[in-house]
């Protein structure tokens, strides 16, 4: 089931963190006006994981994310500079090109 959260991760750790520095789950859930059917789902998604590991996953999210734009930029370069002078497409791995840019280069190199 997915359910949207109004809270961050940074924040469901907090509540987390609480509970093990000693913080009873009843006041813990008054206190952030979540269930406590709730707060037991985020101690099984989230609790086995240390905090530190938390952190290292968001940093590494966020590079992956980057990497793969850098990734689409370097194929979309790619493929624009990969037409010969009398402009035919020159073959490019299946891979390298984006669907919408393979029709422009064969509509290009046909047309």
């Amino acid at each position: 089931m997915v359910y949207v959260c109004k809270f961050s991760e940074d924040e469901i750790v907090r509540v987390l963190r609480e509970h093990e520095a000693g913080a009873e789950v009843g006041e813990l859930c008054r206190r952030h006006d979540i269930s406590v059917r709730t707060f037991y789902r985020w101690k099984a998604e989230h609790g086995r994981v240390p905090p530190s590991l938390t952190v290292r996953l968001k940093e590494l999210e966020e590079e992956n994310r980057r990497l793969r734009a850098l990734l689409v930029e370097a194929m979309l370069n790619a493929s624009a500079s990969s037409t010969r002078a009398d402009g035919a497409a020159e073959t490019l791995s299946a891979h390298a090109v984006a669907p919408h840019e393979k029709r422009r280069l064969v509509t290009r190199a046909t047309g």
